[in-house]
Order: C-alpha cells, then sequence, then structure tokens
C-alpha cells in the first residue's frame, strides 16, 4: 500500500510538472518547434525499450564495452534513485511560487531562446515518458547502465532530462554574466512603480 501511495504521488506530480512546464512553453517560446524535441525524447525512449527490454528481461546483461552495459531494472522509486513520501505536498507548494514566476516574467517580456526551447521541449518528453512508464507498468524501466559496478541504471528519458537541465543552467550562467537579466529586471521595476497610465520607453526584453 505504501508503495503504491508514492506511486500515486508520482504520478500526480510529474502531471503537474508537464503541464506546468507546457502552460511555460505556450506562453513564453517564439513558436511551436519544441514539440520535436518533446516527441523525440518521448519515442526515443518509448521505442528502445520496446527493442530490448523484451531481450533483455530474461537474459544476462549485455555488455557492449568495458564500461557500458545493458541490463534490466524495474524501478519502483519516484525518480533517479529517490523516493518521499512529501513529493506531492513539494510539488503543490511550489504552484504559487510558480505562478508568481510566470506573471514576472510576462511584465518583463520574457522570451525563449531556442536553446531553451530545446531542453524544456526534452525535459517535457522525458518526463512524459517516465510517468507513461509508472501509469502502463507500475514502474519505470532502465536499462543503460555504465560498468558493472555503476551506482545508476538508467534509460534514455532520465538522458534527456539531465541534458536539458546542463542546458539550461549553461543558458542561465551566460544571461547573468552578460547582465542582461538584471538591466531589464531593473527597467521592469522602474515600470511598476510609475503611475498608472504612465509608461517608459521600453528597455528590451530577457531572452533565457
Amino acid at each position: 500500500m505504501a508503495q503504491a501511495t508514492l506511486q500515486i504521488q508520482a504520478l500526480i506530480s510529474a502531471a503537474i510538472v508537464v503541464g506546468t512546464i507546457l502552460a511555460f512553453l505556450w506562453r513564453f517560446s517564439r513558436g511551436t518547434w519544441w514539440l520535436t524535441a518533446f516527441v523525440a525524447a518521448f519515442l526515443v525512449d518509448q521505442l528502445s525499450k520496446a527493442a530490448l527490454v523484451a531481450s533483455l528481461q530474461h537474459s544476462q546483461p549485455w555488455v557492449l564495452s568495458g564500461w557500458l552495459w545493458l541490463v534490466y531494472e524495474e524501478n519502483h522509486l519516484q525518480g533517479f534513485g529517490a523516493e518521499s513520501p512529501w513529493l506531492l505536498i513539494f510539488t503543490l507548494l511550489a504552484v504559487p511560487m510558480t505562478a508568481r514566476l510566470f506573471w514576472r516574467l510576462g511584465q518583463i517580456g520574457f522570451r525563449m531562446s531556442r536553446a531553451s526551447e530545446l531542453a524544456l521541449g526534452m525535459t517535457v518528453g522525458g518526463l512524459a515518458a517516465i510517468a507513461w512508464d509508472r501509469a502502463a507498468l507500475g514502474h519505470v524501466v532502465d536499462f543503460i547502465q555504465f560498468g558493472p559496478e555503476g551506482g545508476y541504471i538508467y534509460n534514455p528519458a532520465d538522458f534527456a532530462v539531465l541534458i536539458a537541465g546542463a542546458i539550461l543552467a549553461v543558458r542561465t550562467i551566460r544571461l547573468l554574466l552578460s547582465g542582461d537579466l538584471l538591466r531589464v529586471l531593473r527597467a521592469a521595476e522602474m515600470r511598476s512603480r510609475l503611475p498608472h497610465g504612465q509608461t517608459v520607453p521600453p528597455r528590451g526584453r530577457a531572452i533565457l
């Protein structure tokens, strides 16, 4: 029962996160090409599992090289080897903060870069693939291990999320170092303090 409760929490939290990212993309992206990244991340994960899992499930690990192994594992944890009974509560607590962020970014004329659209498309595709496993199978299928002593076993959806996180981190650091974000935030703060109806010329928009 406890394990089933954790799985339900993971599914509901995933639905909230995926929905939030999709809303973010719909509001702040400059097009819909991120859908390509979303579909690619989802299909690569699911099709690779369809092609390999049936063979891996009842066999010894496949050693492709000294550091790359394919081995079947059913992951019942909530994500990246962890689980918490508070996952859903933490997710719900993040909702009002996310709503505030949406409002603030809309104020400063925020628009996403192509790299960030790609990253979030990969993220939502990977998370959707993981959620699909949980809903359809009751667990997530992992099969990529780095060496016989690898601490974790991964799947393509994990890599999509991890790579996307790295892209977003690089883009954020570049934006902070360039000073563009602070400049646009200062301009937005100045506009918010003006009397109602009075405006100042736009000072550009932040593009992450």
